[in-house]
């Protein structure tokens, strides 16, 4: 799945950027190639902004018009700025008991003091607060006792609903910070950052975007390839590989990508991405122009 531009792997999706930010939905692995307010943008990675020649680190607004990779985050969003420091709700959807007991929620981050969040369970200091999902009674959420700067990681059970968290400021504003699917449970979502969008603006997006690998559960779960062949010659692999016979897997696992990279080539045609795409600023050395 990575090691090629397949059908069904990479697609074109549209997004809102706010705050400069944009965090991908938890099916996409990262950003190919983007275009914000129909400009198409350079992206860059993590170690730009630590590179010598570089613009240095690019927080906020600095009108730097690319995009830079962040990594990963477990919210799609940060909690506002503007008090650093907020209580969390967390709603639930649906009535989530078992034999009338609410399943719980686990989230780790830092505090309004900057420390790091621990409490007890039963009796042992463990990182982070445990929530119970209230899917079932008004007001259908349980608020936190802490006042949080950042989540930093969360675990969740697998739901039957979704489930969203807001921050909540002294003043009751309310602002949403996530939005977990029910099948996630160790959520976690690629950001990039675009220094040329100011914060409380939203920019259109166009992306085209490589998606993440998500195990089949169910029967009528979305398969992302649609090749058959391939897929055969893949599991026919992974049993190679398990059975210790490498020579087999590595010559089937190249008979798969084979197989689809010839797919992939009658997809998109003679055409697909430029060979050599220049940025702005581009120079060869010293040479001004070459004829």
């Amino acid at each position: 799945m990575h090691d090629g531009d397949f059908p069904g792997v990479v697609d074109r999706y549209k997004f809102n950027a706010y705050d400069g930010n944009i965090t991908l939905p938890g099916d996409l692995e990262r950003l190919m190639g983007i275009a914000v307010s129909g400009q198409a943008l350079e992206l860059r990675s993590p170690w730009y902004e630590f590179d010598q020649s570089g613009p240095g680190p690019q927080e906020g607004w600095t009108g730097l018009d690319l995009g830079l990779d962040r990594g990963e985050v477990a919210t799609f969003r940060d909690i506002p700025e503007d008090q650093p420091a907020q209580l969390l709700r967390i709603y639930g959807e649906v009535d989530e008991r078992t034999d009338a007991v609410r399943p719980k929620i686990t989230l780790r981050g830092y505090d309004e003091t900057g420390a790091w969040v621990r409490s007890q369970v039963d009796g042992v200091w463990v990182d982070g607060q445990e929530f119970e999902l209230n899917g079932d009674t008004a007001p259908y959420y349980i608020q936190t006792p802490t006042k949080w700067s950042s989540i930093e990681s969360v675990i969740k059970p697998v739901t039957n609903g979704y489930i969203r968290i807001w921050a909540v400021s002294d003043i009751s504003i309310e602002t949403i910070v996530a939005i977990y699917s029910p099948r996630e449970t160790r959520p976690s979502y690629r950001r990039y950052h675009f220094p040329h969008i100011p914060a409380g603006d939203a920019k259109p997006v166009i992306a085209r975007c490589r998606r993440r690998f998500v195990p089949v559960v169910n029967d009528d779960d979305w398969v992302i390839f649609s090749n058959l062949a391939a897929m055969e010659l893949m599991m026919k692999a992974v049993q190679a590989r398990e059975a210790d016979e490498f020579n087999e897997y590595i010559a089937k696992k190249g008979a798969a990508i084979e197989l689809l990279n010839r797919e992939a080539k009658s997809y998109h045609g003679k055409v697909r991405t430029p060979a050599i795409t220049f940025t702005q600023g581009f120079g060869l050395g010293n040479y001004p122009s070459v004829r």
